[in-house]
């Protein structure tokens, strides 16, 4: 693929990082009551902050066509998450869920370079886990 479709791809999946980010936290606050329950509203809304992070990070990522510089900002986030006290498996679940809502609102070939790079980051953080 060449840059300028990547970049084409990468402005695309930036056009829509607030619904993104928003439609994925939602879902995960509704599927994982208890995350509500122990964060409250304010843990909502940083939670949407982060997601809204993760969105324009995805979308500068395919824009480079690096799924790998996509795993290097897991891996850091999932680093800051931790120290936060945030459970383990909520970013990797976060970033199914956003797979999720990737393959149902954006073009194939946006949410195919978006997946990607989500399952380079999925796997990049199960390799963390299972060396720690």
């Amino acid at each position: 693929m060449d840059i300028d479709e990547q970049q084409r791809l990468g402005a695309e999946i930036a056009s829509q990082a607030v619904a993104l980010a928003r439609a994925s936290t939602d879902l995960q606050f509704d599927r994982e009551p208890g995350l509500r329950e122990r964060f409250g509203e304010r843990g909502v809304a940083k939670s949407y902050e982060d997601a809204l992070h993760t969105m324009r990070f995805l979308a500068e990522s395919v824009s480079l066509g690096s799924a790998a510089t996509f795993a290097g900002y897991a891996r850091w986030l999932d680093d800051v998450l931790l120290a936060a006290h945030v459970p383990p498996g909520v970013l990797p679940e976060h970033f199914r869920i956003l797979k999720e809502v990737i393959l149902l609102r954006l073009s194939p070939p946006a949410a195919s370079q978006a997946s990607a790079a989500l399952d380079e980051a999925l796997a990049v953080l199960a390799e963390k886990r299972s060396s720690t």
